[in-house]
């Protein structure tokens, strides 16, 4: 583990109380170690401005693809079939696999039965927010962290997943670089970050797609997949107390209103010359709530 105050490696003091070379010294609370910096930190980004082209004309996916669908699980959990088909089951050497923001660690018994060891991390703010957060967003890390400054040395890992996390940073490009960084070359990432659902859990950066590809594109990952979650935006607000009123209310009206959406748009569709399945996959990566993406670090640094 590495100091997040002077990056130096951590070397044990006692059983629950880990020390720097600067003399700073990290204790676990709760059972687990607290590897937050002492005070708020300032970082320093670069950030690329790519041509526009960049972006219009990059080929989306419906789908995540799967690359290893002997074990992708029909679950009605979307969290688990999204993650279960891009995970290699059974790694040498017992690999480590971080869940980024893993909340209350619901991904746990699924990264554990494909033959990883799980590591969750979390700053756990999200519990704390007034708007939609509490206690079921707690309690899954293992380690306590800042994310715009993992406590991990370079390389650390071959796959990482972050589920609905990315939305609740204050700087997402410098956490995206950190996930680059201890991903070791050839590791891959799952990320799933907020597109068009309402403010929750003193959520920062809502991202387009094209946001999502910029940020994975700055942070130097190879992107393998960029794809809308099957979670209409009209679904999502009124699952996520975007509309007031009792939830079979919400139900009613978010759903009619999705209803409606895609009627009006199979009637647009045949006065425009875009080729059907081109525009219903437009129609749903603008309008979901979540878009995803499969990333995959360079095996040779990129310049």
């Amino acid at each position: 583990m590495m100091s997040p105050e002077d990056g130096s490696k951590l070397q044990p003091e006692s059983e629950n109380i880990l020390i720097d070379q600067s003399g700073n010294k990290f204790f676990k609370v709760g059972g687990k170690w607290n590897l937050k910096p002492k005070l708020p930190k300032a970082y320093t980004v670069r950030q690329k401005v790519y041509e526009q082209t960049e972006f219009s004309q990059h080929k989306f996916s419906p789908f995540v693809k799967p690359w290893y669908p002997q074990n992708h699980k029909n679950s009605h959990d979307p969290k688990e079939s999204n993650i279960a088909g891009l995970l290699e089951p059974f790694p040498l050497n017992g690999a480590r696999c971080p869940d980024h923001g893993c909340g209350g660690g619901q991904m746990r018994g699924l990264i554990e039965e494909l033959g990883y060891v799980y590591i969750g991390i979390d700053s756990e703010v999200g519990a704390e927010s007034k708007h939609l957060g509490g206690q079921a967003f707690s309690g899954g890390a293992d380690y306590f962290v800042d994310l715009h400054s993992l406590p991990f040395p370079d390389s650390s890992f071959k796959f990482a997943i972050s589920y609905s996390v990315f939305e609740h940073l204050q700087c997402p490009i410098r956490a995206a670089q950190e996930l680059y960084r201890v991903l070791e070359p050839g590791g891959r990432a799952f990320l799933a970050i907020a597109s068009l659902i309402p403010f929750h859990m003193d959520s920062f950066y809502h991202h387009t797609h094209f946001g999502v590809l910029h940020l994975c594109k700055s942070a130097g990952f190879d992107v393998l997949d960029i794809a809308p979650a099957d979670w209409n935006a009209y679904i999502a607000i009124g699952g996520m107390d975007g509309l007031p009123g009792p939830k079979w209310v919400r139900h009613l009206v978010s759903h009619t209103t999705y209803q409606i959406h895609k009627g009006l748009w199979k009637i647009r569709r045949k006065f425009q010359s875009r080729p059907p399945e081109e525009d219903e996959l437009f129609r749903q990566i603008v309008f979901t709530g979540i878009i995803k993406a499969h990333i995959q670090k360079p095996l040779l640094p990129t310049v």
